[in-house]
């Protein structure tokens, strides 16, 4: 039952993270579809974000994901964002994103356009 719960309360909070989706040159950022695809993205990269469900439903933290257009549905990196800035963003073994300059600059430019545009529409 408290599983059920989380994934309710997970399954609310899914639909303010929409306006966090962004595309730009080959690859998208979005938010899971459910809880169920963030037990799987971890379970696929072989990191720790399926333990992160909880955290998720509670609303102490943002997990989205990173993939390739060309595969929307394939676990490519996982991002945690919290307070305005990328807490972690790890691939396949844990691997950071510093270590991959298309993701990095990726991750960037989604910073500058899409988190500062939600940061100000909040404060309005």
């Amino acid at each position: 039952k408290k599983d059920h719960t989380q994934w309710e309360a997970f399954a609310k909070r899914l639909g303010g993270l929409k306006r966090l989706a962004w595309e730009s040159a080959g690859l998208l950022i979005r938010p899971p579809a459910d809880a169920g695809e963030l037990v799987a993205e971890g379970k696929a990269l072989n990191h720790c974000v399926g333990g992160y469900v909880s955290k998720m439903a509670k609303g102490q933290t943002t997990i989205l994901l990173i993939r390739r257009t060309a595969q929307p549905d394939k676990p490519f990196y996982t991002l945690e964002w919290g307070d305005g800035y990328v807490v972690q963003c790890r691939t396949k073994n844990n691997k950071s994103y510093e270590l991959d300059p298309e993701v990095k600059g990726f991750v960037k430019k989604w910073m500058e356009r899409v988190t500062k545009r939600v940061q100000a529409e909040s404060v309005a």
